[in-house]
Formats: structure tokens, C-alpha cells, sequence
């Protein structure tokens, strides 16, 4: 069976908290850069492995999740943080980013199937 993927695009950008965060899909990135996603906080932006995000599967979720993290990590200035404050800041902001943006939910549910 082939995964309908192709219908579900990848948003051009998302909500964490208060932000919006724009993506950007390279194709080759990897190979530009030896980066599959970097996130540039100075410029909300985070760029992915057009090659990877294409593919819909669990490693590409994997990789926008690891992004993700990077920018919920910046947010809630977590780099002297406690476990616990670190845990809770990532749980409560990865809820947030399914409950804010329906597309890309839409998106990583095609990925698991």
C-alpha cells in the first residue's frame, strides 16, 4: 500500500508559544551542510532536508520533533535548568505545537502510518 503523503503538504511554518517559526525545505541539505534541520533562533527559522520531510516516514517526524525541541529549549531558557523543569517545559510545549497547528499533525499522523 502506498502512503498518501503527497496530499498532506508540510507546513510553511509553525506555532511554538507565542512564535510563528518558518520553515524552510533545502533539497540536499545534508550535503550542503551535513545538518538534516538546523533551527536559527535570530531568525525563527528552522530549515530541513527537503529529501527527508519528503519521505513522511518516522525518521523525518523524528528529525521536526529534534527541531522543534531546539526552539522549545530556546524558549523557556532551559540551559541551567533542572530535569524536571526541562521535562515539563518540553511536554507542555510539544502539546501546544499539536494543539496549534492542525496541518502539521495531519502531517506526522501520515508519517506514523
Amino acid at each position: 500500500m502506498v502512503k498518501s503523503h503527497q496530499m498532506i503538504s508540510f507546513p510553511s511554518s509553525i506555532k511554538v508559544g507565542s512564535q510563528d517559526i518558518y520553515v524552510r525545505l533545502v533539497p540536499g541539505l545534508s550535503d550542503l551542510s551535513d545538518d538534516e534541520g538546523s533551527y536559527d533562533g535570530r531568525k525563527q527559522l528552522i530549515s530541513f532536508d527537503k529529501d527527508i520531510i519528503d519521505k513522511c516516514d518516522p525518521y523525518a517526524l523524528l528529525l521536526v520533533w529534534h527541531e522543534l525541541d531546539h526552539v522549545i529549549f530556546e524558549q523557556h531558557l532551559l540551559k541551567s535548568a533542572e530535569e524536571e523543569v526541562i521535562v515539563n517545559a518540553f511536554s507542555h510545549g510539544q502539546v501546544q505545537i499539536l494543539r496549534d497547528n492542525p496541518q502539521l499533525k495531519k502531517w506526522m499522523d501520515v508519517c506514523l502510518k
